[in-house]
């Protein structure tokens, strides 16, 4: 509740009052904690980036309050009396990220995209990296820089690079009018695919290299990574119980629910995503039904 400090900080703050919390301002920090290290970031402190929120700590310093966090969940919201959690380091803790979202803003004729400061939800600083995003959505978003001028023409959008299989999909959401989003896909060879949410129309694709199906707008864990373990945990735990019948809520495209009816078992796959849900349609051993 007070951004950018540290256990161990001695430190002068503000403390604003809301109705059931109070949150902190740092003023100055008077004695450092010898948890706290430099950012490797330098958008974290020049522009106070709120894409990360404690990179000012040690990695073994976030791992523990990553645990306080989760095991203060448990107790105070779940009401389970249990320890805080060991959080395992991440084989990969920078260039994890296999989606990258920016905030577009217009500035004159120039384009600014970046993240939010910490402190300030309507500001847009320029972002020139983040070491936490694979370096290939890095690269795509450096050729989509050059292609701006072929987004719809409004004041803000907000625009999305994901890595697939092949290429990367680019969700472009905002705008009333776009007449030739295919021009995006000859001016920025490594995107496979555009994905456009209008400001008052549903998601849709507008642009493809190819006429296979793909969910490239649809939800993703952003590391890789660590959603494969965390499946593998979820989908061993569920074995251990020998279900008949399993029903998946916000079942994606599927990553949890194909494995699960390819056992023999009746499964049950909820998403709200129609993307999704056509992806997941086509899997081999494909859930029983399917709810849109």
């Amino acid at each position: 509740f007070v951004p950018r400090t540290a256990p161990g900080d001695v430190a002068r703050v503000a403390v604003g009052r809301a109705k059931r919390f109070a949150r902190g301002q740092l003023l100055s920090l008077d004695e450092s904690s010898p948890s706290r290290v430099e950012p490797p970031c330098p958008h974290y402190t020049a522009d106070r980036c709120g894409g990360c929120q404690i990179q000012h700590l040690s990695y073994e310093a976030q791992l523990a309050a990553k645990g306080v966090i989760i095991g203060d969940a448990l107790r105070r919201i779940g009401r389970r009396d249990v320890a805080n959690p060991v959080v395992e380091p991440s084989d990969a803790p920078w260039r994890y990220r296999r989606k990258l979202t920016l905030h577009l803003r217009r500035s004159g004729e120039r384009w600014i995209a970046g993240l939010h400061p910490y402190d300030d939800p309507v500001g847009v600083f320029d972002l020139v990296d983040c070491p936490i995003t694979d370096e290939r959505v890095m690269m795509v978003w450096g050729e989509l820089r050059a292609a701006f001028d072929l987004l719809p023409h409004e004041r803000a959008l907000r625009v999305a690079v994901r890595l697939l299989d092949e290429g990367a999909s680019v969700t472009v959401e905002g705008g009333h009018a776009w007449r030739t989003p295919e021009t995006l896909l000859a001016r920025v060879p490594a995107v496979t695919e555009v994905w456009w949410r209008p400001k008052d129309g549903p998601l849709r694709r507008v642009a493809s290299r190819t006429s296979e199906r793909h969910a490239g707008a649809a939800f993703v864990q952003v590391n890789a990574g660590v959603a494969a373990r965390l499946r593998e945990r979820l989908l061993a735990r569920v074995r251990a119980y020998a279900p008949a019948h399993v029903i998946d809520a916000y079942a994606g495209t599927g990553a949890t629910a194909a494995p699960l009816a390819a056992d023999g078992r009746r499964v049950t796959a909820i998403e709200l995503d129609r993307a999704a849900v056509e992806t997941l349609r086509e899997l081999p051993g494909k859930p029983a039904q399917g709810s849109p």
